[in-house]
């Protein structure tokens, strides 16, 4: 394409190799650090400042209200991000600065005795990870071809899966003292921005003219993007699988103790043999939906395998109310999970509508998960409340799958 340009004076093979190690490395540190705070500590930390019979509500409270201000993070750091003109380029200071902010809020969230103080420090370390978030993924239009994006995106997508598979293994025992698993792993997010910046240096943009920055200009470019179907196509089908994945993301505890019926032992064995199968699965699809979508220049086929394999795989807990179940739903998930977000990341690349504005419309996109987020933990209380988790499991499985449908309609890419 030419818009690239190589991140460094080395050759564009090179540059790429190193700028794929840099994304699944801050990838990584991201989101295992999203994943233990999401999946265990908040609701561990709950277990202690409030009483069990308000735990489900206050974990949908804390994530919607975390899940809105983070939204607005995504918008503000994708156009923004787009502004930056830096010797460090428009965006490392956003993954570095996110990295920091997260830190901080983590010390925070280590030591709050409060839902209030508790919900504080979780929407913080949310906003944190939307603009780090926005900035990484705005790195590969930035800097890589179509043709190898399925690729890098695979890169980056496996590299969040694994995140999210060591955030509950290294979260799990803590499950009895959160505030010492936040501990743990504040330096992570910070310590990731800054690997990411050595390994994939990016060049500096000082010299590149600016966008225009009067008030009329900055709230223009702050509205999602005109004329682009397509682009809303794809954004539309991320929220409803990240809506249908989410689900039980935050539930997680809460299902290996509530409905497989586990002990505390018991259920972080269950957790951290789940994560275990979660990574082999995501490595497999990541590996192969990538590298298999640039060979062929098609995206749409594997989104729609992709799809149902992470839908059919919350199946096999509305079937069996076992352990192993919930292993094996990992293992798909995680498998169908790699090769989404590997070749749907890159369809959405290629669906942007403005390369001016790379930053502000992938934050939209951010928006889909963010949104997914939100109301994922409100559809599951309601339907516990309604019929317990297998119909949760029923409804989540159901969003996964029609997800699909929604791929149908994008023409710019086959």
């Amino acid at each position: 394409m030419t818009d690239f340009r190589p991140p460094t004076t080395q050759s564009p093979e090179v540059s790429l190799r190193r700028l794929g190690l840099g994304l699944f490395l801050v990838s990584i540190g991201k989101s295992s650090v999203q994943s233990a705070v999401a999946g265990v500590l908040v609701a561990a930390k709950l277990n202690f400042i409030a009483g069990k019979s308000d735990r489900i509500s206050l974990v949908a409270l804390i994530a919607v209200v975390s899940g809105i201000a983070s939204l607005f993070a995504a918008v503000f750091s994708g156009n923004f991000s787009d502004r930056t003109r830096s010797r460090w380029g428009m965006r490392s200071p956003w993954i570095v600065g996110g990295g920091i902010v997260c830190t901080l809020a983590l010390l925070a969230m280590a030591v709050a005795q409060s839902v209030f103080m508790l919900l504080v420090a979780t929407s913080v370390v949310m906003m944190a990870f939307s603009a780090q978030l926005v900035a990484t993924t705005a790195v590969i239009p930035d800097r890589v071809p179509e043709a190898q994006r399925g690729s890098l995106n695979a890169a980056l997508g496996v590299g969040q899966l694994i995140g999210l598979a060591l955030g509950l293994i290294i979260s799990s025992p803590f499950i009895g003292n959160p505030g010492k698993g936040a501990l743990c792993i504040a330096v992570v997010p910070t310590l990731a921005g800054l690997i990411f910046v050595m390994v994939a240096r990016e060049q500096s943009n000082k010299d590149v003219p600016r966008l225009p920055a009067d008030t009329a200009a900055v709230l223009k470019s702050l509205l999602p993007p005109i004329a682009a179907l397509d682009f809303y196509w794809a954004v539309s089908a991320r929220f409803f699988i990240v809506l249908g994945t989410a689900m039980l993301l935050s539930y997680q505890l809460y299902i290996v103790t509530d409905y497989l019926r586990q002990d505390q032992a018991g259920a972080a064995m269950t957790l951290r043999q789940s994560a275990v199968a979660y990574v082999a699965g995501a490595i497999i699809g990541g590996a192969l939906g990538g590298p298999i979508s640039d060979r062929f220049r098609r995206r749409k086929p594997l989104t729609y395998l992709s799809s149902f394999l992470i839908g059919a795989s919350i199946l096999l807990l509305l079937g069996w109310s076992e352990p192993w179940a919930m292993i094996g739903y990992k293992a798909v998930n995680g498998f169908g999970y790699g090769i989404y977000l590997a070749v749907h990341g890159a369809l959405a690349t290629e669906v942007l509508p403005n390369p001016k504005t790379r930053g502000k419309d992938l934050g939209f996109l951010t928006v889909a998960n963010t949104l997914g987020g939100i109301f994922a933990p409100m559809l599951t209380a309601m339907a516990v409340r309604l019929g317990g988790y297998p119909s949760m499991f029923a409804l989540a499985a159901f969003l996964c799958i029609g997800s699909a449908l929604l791929i149908v309609p994008i023409r710019s890419v086959r």
